[in-house]
């Protein structure tokens, strides 16, 4: 058995329509308070200060002597990723993380009333390495050395682009930008659920042409065009902010927010009121989840079919076609969708918006299939071929919800995910066929997922009057 790793990545959203709800009418009841308005008053004076700490501790992160990075190991993209270019697909494979990418000077605001810090950074060129194979047809291949329309033409159709080889991705001009959820905790704050993004990349292409000289692609687009898609660069440097970036956030404002000091007396009223109205909020958020179950089981048991995927493309060896290959995973099943759990790290806050933020698990979210490969024959699979049967262990697959715009009596939900996710496969050859399942999965499993809630949120939203 084959055991592969990688992580999964998605961020999409869907609006609702919903009556408002009374979770809606106690989180603003709360922010409007006289209570709170006190609470902000008095962080005024000390606001500044505080920020401009947290500000240069996030710029000045240092994880070894030589320089401000964050991260000093290199992050592994432990199994394939299958990016359709055009009319070629590309499959990633063996990359790492080669150059960490250092934060600039960041724009913090800090509004625990609010319950709520943002953060918005540059961060500097990186650069990921690894291998790269190409599934292209003759017919595809360009004869010219440059790319005339980039919109039309992919740089991996070009005729001097190796199928397979190294690949160096330079990506610049990153934004990062997001929101952690705070809470009084102890004589300082707590830092809960956490939602970031990037922004504005930019991606160059290195890598050695049929003549062994180096060949670079500027402007290349790496990004998914689907808003349920993935991003390669996300995928590689998201699990840099849980693992390393959050933590010492963290530690900053344990070393900066003397929260008992700062409100004196009234720090106690304000961190029990405080806690009140987030066990009201996660009270609701499990409603909602039970609910979410609930109808999953009655309409599926959890359970629903994934769509059949077929890749077929030749081989070209000295410009004369030697073989045709199809590829063919079907029989899909996705399993566990009624699994869902809350992990109690979001509630309230108020930007420009008020929002109730969390996260939910799936505690026993799987696939299973089977795999057909044929290699050498006409373009079809053959139903006589002995068939590869492949499953997931759980996938750690991670939804963040968001219940917005209550003034508007419209809440919208965005759904993402990000954690490790592990395959077993039959031992199989060409090896190939296994990057080309990890890769597919790591793509479709996200967008099921978020097709599957897009149906059913409205009527869980109903039945919670959430």
């Amino acid at each position: 058995m084959h055991y592969l790793g990688f992580l999964i990545a998605s961020v999409f959203s869907l609006k609702v329509s919903a009556q408002v709800p009374p979770i809606g009418k106690l989180v603003r009841n709360y922010f409007n308070s006289r209570s709170v308005q006190s609470f902000r008053s008095t962080w005024e004076t000390h606001k500044k200060s505080i920020e401009d700490a947290l500000q240069m501790a996030i710029a000045l992160l240092r994880f070894n002597k030589k320089d401000v990075y964050l991260r000093k190991n290199k992050e592994q993209l432990g199994v394939s990723y299958v990016f359709k270019d055009r009319q070629v697909q590309v499959v990633f494979k063996d990359f790492e993380l080669i150059s960490m990418p250092r934060c600039g000077i960041p724009v913090v605001q800090f509004s625990p009333a609010s319950n709520v810090l943002t953060i918005q950074t540059k961060l500097s060129m990186t650069m990921i390495y690894g291998n790269y194979s190409l599934l292209r047809n003759r017919n595809d291949i360009l004869f010219q050395t440059k790319i005339t329309d980039p919109i039309k033409t992919s740089a991996f159709q070009l005729v001097h682009v190796n199928e397979t080889g190294k690949l160096a991705i330079w990506i610049k001009d990153c934004k990062l930008s997001g929101f952690i959820i705070t809470m009084l905790n102890r004589d300082s704050f707590k830092l809960g659920y956490d939602y970031f993004k990037f922004s504005y990349c930019k991606y160059v292409l290195e890598m050695r042409n049929v003549n062994s000289k180096k060949t670079v692609f500027e402007k290349y687009n790496l990004d998914s065009e689907d808003d349920a898609g993935l991003s390669l660069f996300e995928l590689m440097l998201r699990p840099l902010l849980t693992e390393e970036l959050i933590p010492e956030i963290q530690a900053a404002v344990f070393k900066y927010v003397d929260a008992a000091t700062i409100f004196g007396p009234m720090y106690t009223k304000y961190r029990d009121k405080q806690k009140r109205l987030f066990q009201a909020t996660a009270k609701s958020i499990n409603e909602l989840i039970r609910n979410l179950n609930t109808i999953t089981f009655k309409k599926n048991e959890g359970v629903i079919d994934m769509e059949d995927y077929t890749l077929l493309w030749d081989e070209d060896k000295k410009h004369v076609i030697q073989q045709e290959n199809v590829v063919q995973l079907t029989e899909m099943v996705l399993f566990g969708l009624n699994s869902m759990y809350s992990v109690h790290s979001g509630g309230p806050i108020k930007t420009y918006k008020v929002m109730i933020a969390d996260e939910i698990q799936f505690s026993s979210l799987q696939v299973r299939g089977l795999l057909y490969i044929t290699s050498g024959r006409s373009r079809s699979y053959n139903d006589s071929e002995q068939p590869f049967f492949f499953t997931t262990e759980n996938i750690d697959l991670v939804v963040d919800i968001q219940l917005k715009d209550y003034h508007w009596n419209t809440p919208s939900i965005a759904v993402k995910g990000l954690r490790r996710m592990a395959f077993a496969l039959s031992t199989i050859k060409p090896v190939f066929a296994e990057d080309l399942v990890g890769g597919y999965l790591l793509n479709e499993v996200p967008k099921l997922v978020h097709a599957y809630l897009t149906t059913i949120l409205p009527e869980a939203l109903d039945l919670n009057k959430i």
